[in-house]
């Protein structure tokens, strides 16, 4: 909603947020139309540049829903309209509006990791919108450890933190050179914040709070499909 709104001081800053947080799940979706790679990250880039350009954004806030699904409409009406390819602006020039680091996420290998014989464009964008959603609350646990000059704690208990990985207390405990009770109370305490942190993420995408609950549950859901 601040991205929408051009007389929002916060609203170049959201801008930034939304391109960089979130052109992995538009480029894996490209990718799932068949689009080769370079061809991708071109209309990626250019479907940002007219999300700003035309300032699409200002539509969602007037509408109850889940940006993602906004995200995914607005994707599937620009490549609709896309029929003359040689007129697709090329990368590297002067975009003036939105830089993509193709680097970050390394997009091409994590398309390879993916089924795409069995999955769909659309189950491709979903299941990288929710783990662009965990990697950026991830990232916001990071920094606040990092600032609590905990980083060494974060890097050995983040795996125990937001998977399923069976914790064993007494190795941590080793490496940490903590107690086995101090490790259980910091596994405790960073799931609790890790929670938090999740809701937060998946609250500023949602219009209304009332669907924080069912959009964390088909986030999961979305990640947990073979």
């Amino acid at each position: 909603m601040a991205a929408g709104d051009r007389g929002n001081p916060r609203s170049r800053r959201a801008l930034e947020q939304i391109c960089s947080g979130y052109w992995r799940p538009i480029y894996m979706y490209v990718r799932g139309r068949g689009h080769p790679r370079e061809q991708a990250e071109d209309l990626t880039q250019g479907f940002f540049e007219r999300l700003i350009e035309k300032n699409h954004l200002a539509d969602f806030r007037h509408e109850r829903g889940r940006f993602r699904s906004f995200l995914l409409a607005a994707v599937k009406h620009y490549l609709a309209n896309q029929y003359d390819r040689a007129n697709a602006a090329k990368r590297g020039g002067d975009r003036g509006h939105v830089a993509i680091d193709w680097t970050e996420g390394e997009p091409e290998q994590r398309f390879l990791q993916e089924p795409a014989d069995s999955m769909n464009p659309e189950t491709l964008f979903t299941r990288e919108w929710g783990r662009t959603v965990l990697d950026k609350t991830r990232q916001r646990l990071r920094t606040e450890m990092e600032r609590a000059g905990k980083k060494n704690h974060f890097d050995e208990l983040v795996e125990h933190v937001t998977g399923d990985d069976d914790v064993s207390y007494r190795q941590l405990a080793s490496i940490l050179e903590m107690t086995e009770g101090g490790v259980r109370v910091s596994v405790h305490r960073l799931r609790r914040r890790f929670r938090e942190l999740l809701q937060d993420e998946v609250g500023q995408t949602l219009v209304s709070a009332e669907e924080l609950g069912d959009e964390i549950r088909f986030l999961f859901s979305a990640l947990s499909k073979p």
